[in-house]
């Protein structure tokens, strides 16, 4: 369900604009605090400084702190290392499901906007990966065309990639997500940091341990998972017609709405634990979104850890 008033980028990033939050500034700290590498006696800026240590060359021995001090102490520097920021982004035919005020998709771009705004903030390299949109499926199977949008700082960059999400058309077919970890792989240097923001519809963890056994390696992954209400728990309706998304099907569900109630919810769980599960075995972040609730305290934990 698309909302009442069509969302463009300059509303998102309005929006993030205005969430002055804690979750901001984990952000901010995180984004910038594992992206520097301190280094003895050589860097681009000075950092601290420290008690002199054997092997410490004498031409970084500061000589007022020694006075001062009345021991020695040495200059210590940063060198700046430019850390690149991945948001991919499902646009699969059931991210434009909601049964509430946004759609799935809608949801994901409103978290993307405010990861975006403190990405441009902190001055990173903030790039784009648009998966399960009809171009790749089409005439172009490489995904060139359009679908990773690359590294940039500006703010235009941001509002293209945000618009762009909300409006390229949605595919009811699935590409396996090994072929977009793969040219990921191919795309990214060392210590990326990839958001992977999905509601990961029939994607079981024989698939994700394929997909992010060879990103997990050299970057760090968190999966944000993005479902509306009605998919966490069912409508309690004694009648209900769901539609598959991906192949436009409809199910009719009779019968003992309790049961039925009890079926869907041991289901729905027993998916959500094992993705977690999943997670935690491989030190990939995770982090689960209701569609109809705030996103700031479940971006806060996802970021801070």
């Amino acid at each position: 369900m698309m909302s009442e008033e069509e969302l463009n980028a300059q509303q998102l990033l309005q929006k993030a604009q205005r969430l002055k939050l804690r979750s901001h500034q984990i952000l901010a700290k995180n984004l910038t605090g594992n992206t520097q590498t301190r280094i003895k006696g050589q860097g681009l800026e000075f950092a601290d400084f420290r008690e002199y240590q054997p092997g410490d060359e004498v031409r970084f021995i500061d000589w007022k702190t020694t006075a001062r001090h009345q021991k020695v102490y040495v200059k210590t520097f940063e060198e700046e290392r430019e850390r690149q920021l991945v948001i991919v982004m499902d646009l699969s035919a059931s991210m434009d499901y909601g049964s509430q005020f946004y759609s799935k998709r809608e949801f994901a771009a409103h978290i993307a906007a405010s990861i975006a705004l403190y990405a441009s903030q902190q001055k990173y390299a903030l790039a784009w990966q648009f998966i399960n949109s009809p171009y790749q499926s089409q005439a172009d199977s490489s995904l060139e065309h359009q679908q990773f949008i690359p590294f940039s700082k500006s703010m235009n960059g941001i509002v293209n990639a945000l618009n762009a999400s909300l409006d390229k058309p949605s595919s009811t077919e699935k590409i396996p997500l090994t072929q977009y970890s793969k040219e990921l792989s191919k795309r990214l240097r060392s210590s990326s940091f990839i958001l992977w923001i999905s509601d990961f519809y029939q994607h079981h963890p024989e698939e994700m341990s394929e997909t992010f056994k060879h990103l997990k390696l050299k970057h760090d992954i968190a999966l944000l998972q993005v479902l509306d209400p009605s998919e966490l728990q069912l409508p309690t309706q004694q009648n209900l017609s769901l539609k598959n998304p991906l192949s436009d099907d409809y199910y009719q569900l009779q019968g003992n709405k309790n049961k039925r109630q009890a079926l869907y919810q041991k289901n729905v769980e027993q998916h959500l634990k094992q993705l977690k599960a999943w997670c935690r075995k491989n030190a990939i972040g995770y982090e689960l979104f209701n569609s109809d609730s705030s996103y700031i305290q479940g971006l806060t934990r996802i970021i801070g850890n």
